[in-house]
């Protein structure tokens, strides 16, 4: 499908564009960002809470060096979607009701796709519930 294609695009695009810095700057907001997480809801997306909050603790992971096996890739595509997240401007602004955090919801969720099996070791290695997270499941 071309969409998925052109969504696919512009994850990559986004996250070849990150730099250490970035990812520097958005460990001290992850505790607001997970904040914001807990009030995020997207109908057809009933993972979103979940989803989001494991991505964010790929972050923090990434940030503090605390697991050495998950791909770069993964871990950056993790800090991409966070940092869509939590954007005030995005493609569907979030003040939207019903809308609003589709393309959040949607960046996540082909995140989480991309790197299935290496996030499903990645919580495993962290005591995390794949079952509760994995996008197979919207």
């Amino acid at each position: 499908m071309q969409t998925d294609l052109e969504f696919t695009e512009f994850i990559e695009t986004g996250t070849g564009r990150l730099t250490p810095r970035a990812v520097h700057d958005l460990l001290p907001e992850l505790p607001e960002i997970r904040a914001r997480i807990e009030t995020a809801e997207a109908p057809g997306f009933p993972r979103l809470k979940e989803q989001l909050q494991f991505l964010a603790e790929v972050v923090e992971a990434l940030g503090n060096h605390r697991d050495h096996d998950l791909p770069y890739t993964a871990s950056l595509e993790a800090v991409f979607a966070i940092t869509y997240f939590a954007r005030d401007v995005d493609l569907i602004p979030d003040f939207l009701t019903d809308i609003g955090l589709t393309d959040d919801a949607t960046v996540a969720v082909t995140v989480l796709q991309r790197h299935a099996q290496q996030y499903a070791d990645f919580a495993q290695r962290r005591g995390i519930d794949w079952s509760t997270i994995t996008p197979d499941a919207r």
